[in-house]
């Protein structure tokens, strides 16, 4: 009897211990489980946010490649006497010094940000630009009479979207930057790069078929977009190794 009972009271106790044991296995399996799913949300997450600001920097900068062609047209037509000859309204030759002066400008958006990224964190480094372009946008809808707001407005976009592209490509083609994705570098650089690019597609059919007025109020309306996304970019204030 006592060495029945023995061997009931060591066997009751170490059965309870392995279930106690099989369910911490099983919590912290699912923990984990739990953990790796939330942080390839995140990372999602942030991949979608980062592709998102490109299209829109795309869409609203060198998406609007035929954009001021569009809008020198519109002004040659205002200035063009009444039953003058249809082809005063084309690009004429000084129309062509003002395109290759607004593109040149780009290539200043090429250098600043790398003095951005040593005195400003990421949103600044996005957030100014974001506001010149809605700056941009507004000042050539409201006074797009205007050759010096043409122009003017048209410098500032090349400017700014030369910048935003680049600096975001900082993080965009960044080999760490897809980990925990569930992609391998080379689909998730492909995937960002068609978003991109597909930003170029949407601004250029924009201003091609619609009017200069339509063209102009969707380009601010997702330089305003821009704006609003800038607050929620805080995941990429880390700095880039």
């Amino acid at each position: 009897d006592t060495e029945s009972y023995i061997d009931n009271g060591s066997t009751v106790p170490t059965v309870a211990g392995h279930e106690v044991l099989e369910s911490g296995e099983e919590i912290n399996e699912h923990n984990q489980k739990s953990s790796e799913k939330d942080v390839t949300s995140y990372a999602l997450l942030r991949f979608l946010k980062m592709a998102c600001y490109r299209f829109l920097a795309m869409h609203t900068g060198k998406g609007t490649i035929m954009l001021l062609p569009v809008l020198i047209e519109a002004l040659n037509l205002q200035e063009a006497a009444p039953g003058s000859d249809p082809c005063d309204s084309i690009t004429k030759g000084h129309d062509f010094l003002i395109l290759a002066l607004v593109t040149s400008i780009a290539s200043i958006g090429r250098v600043t940000p790398y003095f951005f990224r040593k005195c400003a964190n990421f949103r600044v480094s996005i957030g100014i630009p974001g506001a010149l372009i809605v700056i941009s946008y507004s000042l050539m809808l409201w006074y797009n009479s205007s050759w010096s707001a043409i122009i003017l407005g048209s410098m500032m976009l090349k400017l700014v979207y030369s910048h935003v592209l680049l600096i975001t490509a900082f993080w965009a083609y960044k080999p760490s930057f897809y980990d925990n994705t569930g992609m391998s570098l080379d689909t998730g650089t492909g995937l960002m790069q068609g978003i991109t690019f597909f930003g170029l597609f949407s601004g250029t059919a924009v201003a091609v078929f619609t009017s200069s007025t339509v063209a102009l109020s969707v380009g601010l309306a997702l330089s305003g977009v821009m704006c609003l996304l800038t607050p929620f970019m805080s995941d990429f204030e880390q700095p880039i190794e």
